[in-house]
């Protein structure tokens, strides 16, 4: 006997569904205080696939890892179906936060707004998701092989394609190569200047791989801290060197070494888990967009917000 659709149930249990995600969301950002857990994060986010957990927003994938701490590659029961792998018998979905929309025009009250013109935001409905590890079938399609960015050969491809963005931002005039001079920072590998828009990148210090994450950085700082941005050195210093994080991990370049200032240090008061999240969410867009030129293929569509 086929089961009775009740609206009202179904209207009020996606509500409480929600309501739980929100309070889970605002616990998972509380729950970043450390180095450690900030870098756990961005390796989560470092991968390529057509089902990468950073297809999602920051806070939805703060939400998978929640409740999949393992998961790296996260889609819908029908999103799976279309790369031939089906949802096991059992396994319970992970909720994320898809965003509601509505034409500005009308009665309802906006939250927020959306990258659509005439939209604005005016709640979220639950999204069911399931991990790769919840899945049965044949392995995901492989993103093409990773340029070894450790060899003089994939540094000067990886500098390459990083011009390709650089080259398109109204915020960069130039990118310079070359050895320290008097009266450079002494200990920086490379900077980047908003009064004139240069990048700079030492030579001759580091390795090839190295070198390849300080332009990394730098780019970041273009695309994320323009003249006027308003955050403050900390929080730059935080987004450039994770968007680097997640660029080159997510390329095989190890940057294991790497290490960020705990989380109290540039977010803390009772903005604390709204700040947390509208980093990462810079950091994401940003290693997305360069990802996009770096790994062109590997780039998929946004299952939510």
């Amino acid at each position: 006997m086929a089961k009775t659709y009740d609206k009202a149930k179904w209207l009020e249990d996606s509500k409480v569904r929600v309501e739980k995600a929100k309070v889970a969301l605002e616990q998972g950002l509380a729950a970043l205080q450390t180095s450690e857990d900030w870098i756990r994060t961005l390796q989560a986010m470092a991968v390529l696939g057509p089902a990468k957990l950073s297809r999602l927003s920051f806070r939805n994938a703060i939400l998978v890892l929640l409740e999949r701490p393992d998961a790296r590659h996260v889609a819908t029961f029908g999103t799976w179906r279309k790369l031939g792998r089906s949802v096991a018998k059992g396994e319970k979905a992970l909720t994320i936060l898809q965003p509601r929309f509505a034409p500005k025009d009308s009665d309802a009250e906006a939250i927020g707004s959306s990258d659509e013109p005439g939209q604005k935001l005016i709640g979220f409905k639950p999204l069911s998701v399931f991990a790769l590890q919840q899945t049965l079938g044949p392995a995901l399609p492989e993103p093409r092989a990773e340029k070894d960015l450790q060899t003089p050969e994939g540094f000067a491809w990886g500098v390459e394609q990083l011009k390709q963005v650089a080259q398109s931002l109204p915020e960069v005039g130039g990118i310079e190569f070359r050895p320290r001079l008097m009266g450079d920072p002494a200990r920086a590998r490379g900077w980047y200047v908003p009064a004139t828009k240069q990048i700079v990148v030492i030579t001759g210090e580091s390795s090839d791989g190295t070198m390849f994450r300080t332009l990394v950085h730098e780019t970041a700082h273009a695309l994320l801290h323009p003249k006027g941005d308003h955050h403050s050195t900390p929080e730059r210093e935080v987004e450039a060197e994770s968007t680097a994080f997640v660029v080159c991990h997510a390329l095989g370049l190890d940057t294991s070494e790497t290490s960020f200032p705990y989380v109290a240090e540039w977010a803390h008061g009772t903005e604390a888990a709204k700040q947390l999240a509208s980093t990462g969410q810079r950091i994401l867009t940003a290693a997305t967009r360069l990802l996009g030129v770096l790994a062109p293929e590997a780039a998929t569509h946004r299952e939510a917000a």
